[in-house]
């Protein structure tokens, strides 16, 4: 079993270092260079994840359940670095690309491990569409409304 392993370990290291060169290759382009990059990295570590993960637990002799755990974690970071261009995406949908991306706003928000209040804003920020810059208005105009409304004096000063 070692041996067909050590095979598939050899082969896909050469496959890994190819998608390298090609992700770094995709990335210069400009303008769509990073989310084309963003999404290739992405679906080859999908679709390598049993081959590296059997080399991992066969060849290295790492334990099944670290090896599950470095996978998802990885996979999570994938989602990460994708969830925004595919929310961008989504909300072109009309009539039902909102709620999609609403989705994504709140999971992420709540996978950071934020209040219900913050998840429910999130979520409610993620419906308008327009991409970051559009959000990051809409979230500054929220919390300056949630500042007054507390009482507080508004001032520009950074605390």
């Amino acid at each position: 079993m070692k041996c067909a392993g050590r095979e598939v370990g050899h082969v896909s290291g050469t496959l890994q270092n190819v998608a390298g060169k090609v992700s770094k290759s995709i990335g210069k382009i400009p303008l769509v260079g990073t989310p084309l990059h963003t999404i290739f990295d992405a679906s080859y570590h999908v679709t390598f994840a049993p081959a590296n993960m059997a080399v991992a637990i066969v060849v290295e002799g790492k334990r099944l359940d670290s090896v599950v755990l470095n996978q998802l974690k990885a996979e999570l970071h994938d989602l990460k670095q994708v969830a925004p261009y595919a929310q961008m995406v989504m909300q072109m949908v009309p009539g039902i690309g909102q709620l999609p991306s609403a989705c994504i706003s709140a999971g992420f928000a709540l996978a950071a491990g934020q209040s219900i209040s913050e998840v429910l804003k999130a979520g409610a920020l993620g419906v308008i569409p327009g991409g970051p810059l559009v959000r990051a208005g809409a979230t500054t105009s929220v919390d300056t409304i949630q500042h007054v409304a507390k009482g507080k004096n508004l001032t520009f000063k950074h605390s």
